[in-house]
């Protein structure tokens, strides 16, 4: 039954980064647009909010990516921030 569970956590490791991006699109646009309604014109937060997001996501996997490796026997974890 282990393939089982590769098969699904392979299925479902890629949503630990579309989730906070699709998320970040969602809200980084409300956010541009209450900062132009404000008269801002930049859109610097929303990037630095998605590369926060981003570079915190690849980490996390990273590190889920050697746990897994290291103990095959823990049953798998899907979206958890």
């Amino acid at each position: 039954m282990q393939g089982a569970h590769y098969i699904t956590g392979a299925f479902f490791r890629p949503y630990n980064r579309i989730i906070p991006m699709h998320m970040t699109i969602i809200f980084g646009s409300i956010v541009v647009l209450v900062l132009q309604l404000l008269g801002f014109t930049t859109v610097l937060p929303v990037l630095v909010l998605f590369l926060i997001l981003k570079t915190y996501m690849d980490i996390r996997m990273h590190l889920r990516k050697h746990y897994e490796t290291a103990h095959p026997d823990e049953p798998v974890q899907y979206i958890g921030f």
